[in-house]
């Protein structure tokens, strides 16, 4: 986040269409009315989150026909001060900065600046000497050289073979647990020093044999750097923030933006109990800019990068994406289109992974889903405290929901969101 000067109302131009301010629809108190009545639902049933005390604030927002047509917020920012939530609200977002980053690889990607197929180790040569798991655990962990390197793809697809120490269901989890990392690096740990420490840790499986969510995207971000030559931060200032206007978006809060960032809550705790910041530095300046879950954003600017990609890389003015790199962030990269839950270790996720593939910096469903309301098409990810998105690329609709409760597992949501929207969108078209 830069001091560049903010946004002045909604975009317009290829990409953007016109913009509802952030309304309070649910207390009237907005001068906007939704122009998707069935919408009200969605704010019917945050608020009532709201009232029951599970949920502090929110903010979302739906677009059909690649356009914002409507867009609320409610509650409030801190239990304690009760500002309200308003479109100045900025968000902790965690891993909604995975599908940034991977816009950001493609960027590169146009500019034959690097391939998806060059091994991670071309640009971090600690990668070289990174070993495969065989069996045992702690110290007696075997390992074995592999039998491939680890490319940028396999980075992006979490087929790589690395890991959070979080997931505790392997013994290479634990030896990250052990060096430090479990949600996030360990505390004052530089981008650079992280990548050493998970390129001397085993991989879980040779690289693009299975799927496993892992710190690869933060892996991205340093490969950026050195690409670049600047920080993570200032190259995503410059090529993406900037032409997108998206002027609230960054690694850190600045002093005078520091009142509109929104309290973190346990999710699992009643009364709501705030906490601190987990895995985010968002106040040091010197820490290290980590492209699988550093960023912090508000509704606003997410949506801009939200219809970026359902214009397919147009901005107003331009294209900051080729047509076909979008096409190829939002499809299945999967072997034979397989969907996660057949080719890889799972993990805990309310909406399951049936029939979702993985794509470049999130999922896409491939398949009708048994166990979500998510579409064949449906491409977005989601972040550890509530925050959630998806759009459709061929319907040109999409939802974004900025939440900050921490774990999302602690308030199972998503699925019902997802309906509602869905209701709400085929009410539109009926």
């Amino acid at each position: 986040m830069s001091n560049r000067a903010r946004a002045a109302g909604p975009s317009s131009g290829p990409g953007y269409g016109s913009r509802p301010t952030g309304a309070d629809v649910v207390a009237g108190s907005g001068t906007d009315r939704p122009s998707v009545p069935a919408a009200a639902r969605v704010d019917r049933f945050l608020a009532q989150l709201v009232t029951e005390g599970r949920l502090a604030g929110w903010s979302w927002a739906m677009l059909s026909d690649r356009r914002v047509v409507h867009r609320a917020d409610g509650g409030v920012q801190d239990l304690l001060d009760r500002r309200a939530v308003d479109a100045e609200t900025t968000f902790r977002i965690y891993s909604m900065t995975k599908p940034i980053v991977a816009v950001a690889v493609l960027l590169l990607r146009d500019r034959g600046l690097l391939a998806l197929e060059d091994p991670i180790q071309a640009y971090l040569p600690e990668f070289a000497a990174t070993e495969v798991y065989v069996d045992g655990d702690g110290e007696s962990v075997r390992t074995r050289p592999p039998r491939s390197p680890i490319t940028l793809a396999h980075a992006l697809t979490h087929t790589a073979g690395l890991t959070y120490g979080f997931h505790r269901a392997h013994p290479v989890d634990a030896l990250y647990r052990a060096a430090g990392h479990d949600v996030e690096a360990p505390r004052g740990l530089a981008l650079p020093d992280a990548c050493r420490l998970w390129a001397s840790l085993p991989l879980l499986f040779e690289p693009g044999t299975s799927w496993n969510y892992s710190v690869g995207y933060d892996v991205l971000g340093r490969v950026i750097e050195v690409v670049v030559g600047t920080s993570l931060g200032e190259f995503l200032d410059r090529e993406i923030f900037g032409p997108l206007g998206m002027t609230d978006t960054g690694f850190r809060v600045p002093e005078e933006r520091r009142e509109f960032l929104a309290t973190l809550y346990d999710a699992g705790s009643a009364p709501l109990r705030a906490i601190s910041d987990v895995g985010m530095n968002v106040f040091e300046p010197g820490a290290g800019h980590f492209g699988g879950g550093g960023l912090v954003s508000t509704t606003d600017d997410y949506l801009r990068f939200m219809e970026m990609l359902l214009g397919y890389g147009a901005i107003p003015g331009g294209q900051l994406l080729h047509p076909d790199s979008v096409r190829l962030l939002v499809r299945n990269h999967l072997p034979g289109d397989r969907d996660i839950a057949s080719f890889g270790r799972t993990m805990a996720s309310e909406l399951g992974f049936d029939g979702v593939g993985q794509a470049y910096g999130g999922t896409t469903q491939v398949r009708p889903s048994t166990t979500s309301a998510r579409r064949v098409g449906d491409f977005g990810w989601g972040g550890i405290a509530g925050s959630y998105f998806w759009i459709d690329p061929r319907a040109g609709a999409g939802a974004i929901f900025m939440l900050q409760a921490f774990p999302a597992g602690q308030l199972p949501i998503r699925a019902r969101l997802h309906q509602l929207v869905n209701d709400a969108l085929d009410d539109r078209h009926a």
